[in-house]
């Protein structure tokens, strides 16, 4: 991802609150935080390449996170926008 300069701190925060909801969702248990969140994100992103900037991320982070399948697990359902709960497989 290389956004542009005018707008590197913009998408610097999503990311950051997107691992924010990431954790919540794990903590608490609960996908729906998650999608939620990214599906709000994908709204709040469009006149900044919306979906393509939020898929980005989320395969960056389930790259990263592979050690934890839970976690992956959640990241791929809030990508696809998944109403099943894979947190709780496993």
């Amino acid at each position: 991802m290389d956004p542009p300069p005018e707008s590197a701190e913009d998408v610097a925060a999503g990311i950051a609150h997107l691992v924010d909801a990431l954790i919540a969702a794990v903590r608490v248990d609960d996908d729906r935080l998650l999608r939620d969140f990214v599906g709000w994100q994908e709204e709040a992103l469009t006149s900044r390449g919306g979906r393509a900037l939020l898929d980005g991320v989320l395969g960056t982070l389930e790259r990263a996170l592979t050690e934890h399948p839970r976690v992956v697990a959640r990241l791929r359902a809030a990508r696809e926008g998944a109403p099943d709960d894979p947190g709780r497989a496993g």
